[in-house]
């Protein structure tokens, strides 16, 4: 049984007062939050992505994000993959575009084969419904990587196997 939490924290500099005062980005009391992703937008609102794990009897897997404002300081995390927890979630990667939107994709097993998924953020809604950035199920989904670009367009690239050889495939989201 996993007995040891590992958190994340982060904490601010500036040039008038130097280091602040660091503080807990995630809110899991128990578990394991490790590999943040980091973005930042033009009016310096902060976004952090990270994967969760936690073991007690089975594991859950879930990615969590929370946004850091200099009114609010940093929210309250919350679920980017809505899904069961069940199976396992890998390898995120993270980008945000400089007017606030963000894109983030991870592997995740569904009992068969490992999928890409991708989720888009907007400054208004959040953390939309993930979807699917690929639709084969004959073999493995693995190591997704994504930029996006200032009007917030995504790529998003991959390496698929055909069962015997990986090739490197795209989608691009609008």
């Amino acid at each position: 049984m996993m007995t040891s939490t590992t958190r994340i924290a982060s904490n601010r500099y500036t040039k008038s007062d130097g280091w602040g005062i660091p503080q807990f980005v995630d809110q899991q009391n128990a578990g394991t939050s490790a590999d943040p992703l980091i973005g930042v937008d033009y009016e310096d609102t902060i976004l952090t992505f990270w994967p969760w794990l936690y073991y007690n009897g089975s594991t859950t897997h879930h990615c969590f994000s929370a946004r850091y404002t200099d009114e609010f300081g940093w929210e309250i995390p919350e679920y980017a993959d809505y899904h069961n927890g069940i199976y396992s979630l890998t390898t995120p990667d993270f980008s945000m575009s400089p007017a606030g939107g963000a894109f983030a994709v991870w592997v995740q097993e569904d009992s068969t084969v490992y999928n890409i998924m991708a989720a888009r953020f907007t400054r208004d809604s959040g953390w939309g419904e993930p979807e699917l950035a690929e639709f084969d199920d004959t073999a493995n989904a693995l190591y997704p990587r994504l930029s996006m670009n200032p009007d917030g367009q995504a790529i998003i690239v991959w390496m698929h196997s055909d069962g015997y050889f990986y090739q490197v495939w795209a989608n691009l989201f609008e």
